[in-house]
């Protein structure tokens, strides 16, 4: 599944909003695979980034390839993943009275 960022009218919603929902729906289409027993992964690289793909996929000039999903049923069960203490990278700041 190709994830496009298709720009629209940037006075109503800002081009950054509208990259970062494109991502957020790549995201979601992740998460809702995972709650359907299937796997996926999110790819992307230079090779995606290209003009070549662009011009294959006939993006316009504003248009991107946000995400590249793969989806498919698990071969064997997934390992379990070792999860990091939240404590080594989470700070807090301190109330201001």
């Amino acid at each position: 599944i190709a994830v496009i960022f298709s720009p629209k009218n940037a006075d109503i919603i800002p081009l950054h909003e509208q990259r970062t929902s494109a991502g957020c729906a790549a995201q979601m289409i992740v998460a809702e695979a995972y709650l359907m027993g299937l796997g996926a992964i999110w790819r992307t690289g230079q090779t995606v980034y290209s003009l070549e793909v662009a011009n294959e996929m006939d993006l316009s000039s504003e248009e991107e390839v946000i995400a590249c999903l793969y989806l498919g049923h698990f071969v064997s069960k997934p390992k379990k993943r070792k999860y990091l203490d939240e404590a080594s990278f989470i700070s807090y700041l301190e109330p201001i009275n």
